[in-house]
């Protein structure tokens, strides 16, 4: 008998999803292909929060069977919904992995799967249903939502977004594990060399081994909250503080870099010069407002490196809580950051213990790891019954 066949339908190429696509398509328990929705990031694209054109430098597309939907939009509001039903139709598919259920273009994917014999997968760290809607507009919506979903299957990340799932109503035997992973391959390589990787980016930086060094990676953006970095790095008032990023608040950071001593902006820095800076730095911070993962947190810890961040962060639960692998703060609290800044030493060239841990823990996040999540969803769908015939809609 053969495999059950597994489409994922994707927005666009993702450099934490590749690995994964990867490991799914070497597998022969299952029949693995992706659909795109939209050619964002197969080119120099712009990203509206970076503030600037962005090409990874981490191969996106290699090691799996791609296709792209329709015409391949470069946005998502552009994604007709014709197309989709076709490309699901023309599949086959056991099961179809959507990325999520928040707009209409993604419940038409699970429309689309219903529709052809299939079943969905909806893969979703969402940690709340909706939280800033008044209560009758979350009970209608969960009851729709409830109404559309319950009978299918879900890939999920952590605890907060299991509870989010379930609120929905998708049975809890129809939950699998979907554990949020980076490129462990990659990162295990410069971790291997992470004492020489630490030296030369602390010299280049301008930090002494005796200097308490920090770094945040991600988007300048308020969401991340980065100006409240820097006032709790204020009231520190030793150490180093790196900003790796750009968007909209680095003219902001970098005037207030020019009167906070030992601060830097360095701007966007692509996937391959990452590890250095985790290496580098004696924690890393994210001290979001609202974060559904926060992937940051699992290359910093594939470094051996403790993290700070608010409790906002979705992966606080999963990775920190626990652990003893890093420090929660309070996302509204700037004196609860400054004390867990307070509470960093410097390890110079070996790992802290927190360190340790965080490699330990990180280890049960890899590309295999959510790939047999993906897998285990596939085998309990089995194969599919044999499609109704004019699953195609109607053309007008």
């Amino acid at each position: 008998m053969s495999p059950p066949k597994v489409v994922w339908i994707a927005t666009h190429p993702i450099q934490y999803q590749a690995p994964v696509f990867r490991v799914l398509a070497a597998s022969k328990e299952i029949d693995f292909s992706v659909a795109f929705l939209t050619q964002h990031g197969m080119q120099p694209s712009f990203d509206r929060e970076f503030g600037q054109k962005i090409q990874w430098d981490t191969p996106l597309l290699d090691g799996y069977p791609w296709e792209l939907v329709g015409d391949a939009p470069m946005t998502m509001r552009e994604v007709r919904r014709r197309d989709v039903f076709r490309c699901v139709a023309k599949t086959r598919a056991d099961l179809i992995v959507v990325p999520g259920y928040g707009n209409l273009t993604l419940l038409s994917c699970i429309a689309a799967a219903r529709a052809s014999g299939a079943r969905s997968a909806i893969l979703s760290d969402s940690t709340t249903l909706s939280s800033n809607l008044p209560t009758w507009k979350k009970l209608a919506k969960k009851a729709l939502l409830s109404t559309l979903l319950a009978e299918e299957h879900a890939l999920i990340p952590g605890v907060r977004a299991r509870q989010a799932i379930l609120e929905i109503g998708i049975r809890p035997a129809n939950i699998h594990p979907y554990p949020h992973c980076v490129d462990m391959d990659r990162l295990d390589a410069q971790f291997a060399r992470r004492a020489e990787l630490r030296t030369e980016t602390r010299r280049d930086l301008g930090w002494s081994e005796a200097d308490v060094g920090f770094v945040f990676v991600g988007k300048l953006i308020d969401i991340k909250q980065p100006l409240k970095i820097v006032d709790a790095f204020q009231r520190l008032g030793f150490g180093k503080l790196a900003f790796i990023g750009s968007g909209a608040l680095e003219p902001q950071l970098r005037e207030r870099a020019q009167r906070v001593p030992g601060m830097q902006v360095l701007g966007f820095q692509n996937q391959m010069s990452l590890p250095a800076y985790y290496a580098a730095a004696d924690a890393v911070v994210l001290y979001s407002s609202s974060e559904t993962w926060g992937l940051v947190v699992n290359e910093a810890m594939a470094m051996g490196t403790p993290v700070i961040v608010s409790s906002a962060v979705g992966c606080s639960p999963d990775l920190i809580e626990g652990h003893d692998t890093g420090w929660i703060v309070d996302p509204e609290r700037v004196d609860s950051l400054a004390q867990a800044l307070r509470e960093v030493t410097v390890h110079q060239n070996g790992l802290s213990p927190r360190g340790n841990n965080a490699r330990r823990v990180i280890d049960r996040y890899r590309p295999s790891d959510a790939a047999a999540g993906v897998i285990e969803a596939a085998l309990s769908v089995g194969k599919r019954k044999p499609r109704r015939a004019n699953t195609e809609p109607k053309r007008r």
